[in-house]
This record gives C-alpha cells, sequence and structure tokens, in this order.
C-alpha cells in the first residue's frame, strides 16, 4: 500500500508539471485545486555534522588574552551554543560553556589541563574548540575595520582524539570574520568601544555555529558600530 501512494503521488506530480508546461506554452491556462511548487535549498552545506546525541560544550581558549574581556568571550561562546540549539546541529544537551569558566580561572595557578579533561569536568561527551588568533578594532591602530581570526576543532571526549579536521589540518579549521562598520573612525567612546567588540564576538560566535548547520551566505557581514 505504501509503495501504491508513492506511486500515486508521483504520477500526480509529474502530471501537475506537465500540466504547468502546457499552460506556460498557451499563454494561459485556469487551474482549480492545489498546486505543487518545487523550491531550491540555497543554503551552504555544513562544513562538518557533528555526530548526534552527544553532550557537547563549547570552549574558547583565550591564552594569549587576544579577547579583550570575559564578558566578549562569554559573548563568543553564548552565541555560538544559541545557534547550535536552534538549528538543531545537536541533539544531546548543550552544556553552558560558563560552568567552564571556574576552571579555567583556578588553573591560572596551576598546570592547564587539557581540552580533554576540561569536557571531562563539565559532562562533555565531545566540545567545539575555539583557539583565537586575533581580535582588532582597528587596523594600523587608526581605521575601524573589526576583524577576528580563530580556529576550530572538535575533539571527541569519551575516546580523547581530535574528529575534526582531518590530519591535513592539523591546526585547525580557520574562520576568519571581518566586519563592515558604518563609519572608519574609530569608537568615540568607551561604552561604543565595548559595545563593537561584543558585537564582533557575538558574530564570531555566529560563524563557529554555521559550521554545523546549513546556512544561508552571506556577502558580507552587518554594518557595526556609529
Amino acid at each position: 500500500m505504501f509503495q501504491t501512494a508513492r506511486t500515486k503521488f508521483a504520477t500526480r506530480a509529474i502530471a501537475t508539471a506537465s500540466l504547468l508546461a502546457g499552460c506556460l506554452a498557451l499563454g494561459s491556462c485556469n487551474i482549480v485545486g492545489p498546486v505543487l511548487v518545487f523550491t531550491s535549498d540555497d543554503r551552504q552545506p555544513a562544513v562538518y555534522e557533528l555526530p548526534p546525541k552527544k553532550a557537547t560544550v563549547v570552549i574558547v581558549d583565550d591564552r594569549n588574552s587576544r579577547l579583550p574581556s570575559r564578558t566578549a568571550r562569554m559573548k563568543l561562546s553564548e552565541t555560538a551554543e544559541k545557534n547550535l540549539l536552534a538549528n538543531k546541529a545537536v541533539d544531546g544537551e548543550v552544556i553552558a560553556s560558563e560552568s567552564v569558566q571556574g576552571i579555567l580561572s583556578a588553573d591560572r595557578f596551576t598546570r592547564p589541563r587539557s581540552v580533554t579533561a576540561l569536557g571531562r569536568a563539565v559532562g562533555a561527551q565531545q566540545v567545539i574548540w575555539v583557539t583565537v588568533d586575533s581580535f582588532m578594532l582597528l587596523e594600523n591602530q587608526v581605521r575601524f575595520a573589526p576583524t577576528a581570526t580563530v580556529r576550530v576543532k572538535v575533539i571527541d571526549v569519551e575516546n580523547d582524539q581530535r574528529i575534526f579536521p582531518g590530519a591535513d589540518k592539523d591546526e585547525g579549521h580557520t574562520i576568519t570574520v571581518e566586519m563592515k562598520p558604518r563609519s572608519s573612525e574609530p569608537p568615540k567612546s568607551e561604552a561604543d568601544r565595548i559595545r563593537a567588540q561584543n558585537e564582533l564576538a557575538e558574530r564570531i560566535g555566529l560563524r563557529v555555529a554555521e559550521m554545523f548547520y546549513k546556512s544561508r551566505p552571506r556577502e558580507a557581514d552587518r554594518k557595526i558600530g556609529t
């Protein structure tokens, strides 16, 4: 019966398509009843599909203090978490990265734990590991041109091994974010500077999350600043 239903649906779809083609050829046609409309999916495929049903945590590695503040770090990780959940890139639990911050703070005075150890400490089965290489608001200390570069890896905590990217990219998958400001003038106040920093951090978080689900291509990031 199921095969018959599928066959009937396919036959109706072909018949509808033929009818529409005939109408276009004749220049006019009155159609009574529903019309099937076929649309294409123009979203970009995921760079990598995360293993399903695994507790996941986003860890932002900023040991070289590229980010200007803890708030910017949290904006980055929280934006990634929110978009991973909203777009169903993970089926399992997404552990709040805030739970990692206390451990990272304690590790400042001891030997730093490995990413696998950090993941285990918060009950994660896999880690999205984001290493911050650069984070700047000004180009040549003059022109307002927010840019950042991060590297992303995925670590299987249970087996203590990297599962993304492959061995050909040992340093990780690189993401460069370049935001187009409304003006090349740098922020005039401390509040504007902090706002721009947080917006750049959020944009990085979005770009990290988009690696793991289909997303719309963008020609340029939205404008920021005043």
